[in-house]
């Protein structure tokens, strides 16, 4: 199991939602390049909603990236896809 604690997590954007009045969405991500002896970096997000956690995650990439610029770009990428599915999921809710 992974200890998303571990890993530093660095602001990735921060944004007002029209969900609730004044509600702003955080959301943060970073990845661990090479965490461990099976060359697999380790991704991990945490997204808030009124400054309370809403959705986080912590898992190995499921490739082995050459660079700790590549091993950032797949955490981010995937944590935008989220992004994008949580917002429309408040849409619907609000």
């Amino acid at each position: 199991m992974i200890n998303i604690q571990t890993i530093q997590l660095h602001h990735l954007t921060t944004i007002s939602t029209n969900i609730m009045t004044s509600c702003t969405s955080s959301y943060y991500c970073n990845a661990d390049y090479v965490a461990e002896g099976d060359r697999k970096s380790i991704s991990a997000y945490i997204f808030t909603l009124a400054r309370s956690p809403i959705s986080r995650q912590a898992k190995r990439q499921t490739t082995v990236a050459q660079s700790t610029v590549e091993a950032e770009y797949a955490t981010m990428a995937h944590a935008v896809k989220e992004i994008i599915w949580l917002e429309y999921l408040l849409q619907d809710l609000g």
